[in-house]
Parts: C-alpha cells; sequence; structure tokens
C-alpha cells in the first residue's frame, strides 16, 4: 500500500512542519524544555553509572528511562544535549504514526480512494503537526512521548484482532497492554477508555460470540 507521489509530498510537507514546530525551542537553548526533563537527564546519568535502573523511581517512567538510556549509549551523546532533539524526533514519530493509520483506515477499511485518503492525511497530519496543545504535550521531554506513540498503535492492533482474529493482533494488543503501565499512567487509563469504546462498536456491528470473548479477554488482561 504504497502512497503515490502527491501523497508521499503531504507527508514530507507535513513532517517538515511537524519538526519545525517541536525543534523551534533548540533555537534559544539545547537543554530539555521542562523541569521534567532535568529529572530523566538525571535518572539516564545515573543508569550509565551503575547499570541498573536508579531506585526508588516512579513506576510509570521506567519505560522511558530505560528507552532514553540505550539511546543515549548507542548514539554516545550526553544526555542534557539528547533529550531536547530527541523528544522533537518522538513528536514527528507521534505525527506519522497518525498519517499511516489514518491512511490504512481510510482505504483498507473505508475502501477511499487514494485521493480521498491523502486528503485524510493532509488534514489528520496538518492538525497534528501544529495545533498548539499538541505540539506542547509531543514536543517536551515527557514519558507521556512514548504513552502517546503506543495509544493508537494500541486501539488499531485491538481493532484488527477483533476484526479479523489474527494471532498476530492479540499478540501486540497483549504486548503493548504489558508496556504501558510502565510507560504512562494517564496513557494507560486512557488506552483502556480506548479499548472499550472499540469493543462494544465491533460487538454492536457484529454481535458475535468469538468478537465478544475476544473483546472482554482483552480488557480483562489490561485492567488484571
Amino acid at each position: 500500500m504504497r502512497a503515490d507521489r502527491k501523497t508521499s509530498k503531504v507527508i514530507a510537507i507535513v513532517l517538515l512542519w511537524t519538526g519545525m514546530a517541536r525543534g523551534a525551542i533548540l533555537h534559544w537553548s539545547p537543554y530539555p524544555a521542562t523541569l521534567d526533563g532535568f529529572f530523566h537527564v538525571r535518572a539516564v546519568e545515573l543508569v550509565r553509572a551503575s547499570g541498573q535502573i536508579p531506585t526508588p523511581i516512579d513506576w510509570d517512567r521506567v519505560v522511558m528511562t530505560t528507552f532514553l538510556s540505550i539511546v543515549s549509549e548507542v548514539v554516545g551523546v550526553a544526555p542534557l544535549y539528547l533529550l531536547q532533539p530527541l523528544s522533537a524526533v518522538l513528536g514527528m514519530a507521534i505525527v506519522l504514526m497518525g498519517i499511516v493509520l489514518v491512511r490504512r483506515l481510510a482505504i483498507v477499511d473505508r475502501g477511499l480512494s487514494p485521493g480521498r485518503a491523502g486528503v485524510a492525511v493532509a488534514l489528520t497530519g496538518g492538525v497534528l503537526a501544529v495545533e498548539g496543545l499538541f505540539v506542547r504535550r509531543s514536543g517536551v521531554p515527557d514519558e507521556e512521548l512514548l504513552g502517546l506513540l503506543f495509544v493508537p498503535l494500541l486501539a488499531y492492533a485491538f481493532h484488527r484482532w477483533l476484526r479479523a482474529g489474527r494471532a498476530r493482533w492479540g499478540i501486540l494488543t497483549g504486548c503493548v497492554l504489558v508496556v504501558l503501565p510502565a510507560t504512562h499512567s494517564l496513557s494507560t487509563t486512557i488506552s483502556l477508555l480506548t479499548l472499550g469504546v472499540i469493543a462494544v462498536v465491533h460487538a454492536a456491528a457484529a454481535w458475535q460470540r468469538a468478537v465478544v470473548a475476544r473483546a472482554l479477554g482483552g480488557l480483562l488482561f489490561g485492567l488484571a
């Protein structure tokens, strides 16, 4: 399902806007843009010094701390200077995730033409790229950055699992549900509510015993 040339140009422009909106702060300072960012810097420094997650630490910061530590070690850049640029890159990944999911849903699930799917991509990507509150939430150092990546991925995987019944979508749903609580508490709550809505929609559209069983199984697993 390769994008046509016009859609590819739209995606490139949207990602350029996304990067500019989230990376502009680097013009004034290379340091983290929030106080929480300095907490993450300190946590990563402790991980690099000791080789283990520092304790005590909030449970929903474990994944972000581990992720930042790995990236810092791989690229060889000090956390103090890495965190803000990496946050901008993660913000771009979130917008790209939204674009990919919208295009796939438009073409595969709704059967729209590539032209109409391109319009949906442009509108979705354009709003996510420059909407003020979303720029703020997806452009500063915070564990919510990974939460914003995982929630739509979880929603799509759960939707595909209920629709197609393939084990790979169920496995992906379970893996994300395992990781989310250690990533961001609010994102976990939002994801469970989202799964509930998706389950109700699927059950209402096709009231089948298998669909309901998979839906209840996924929700019970998440609540556990």
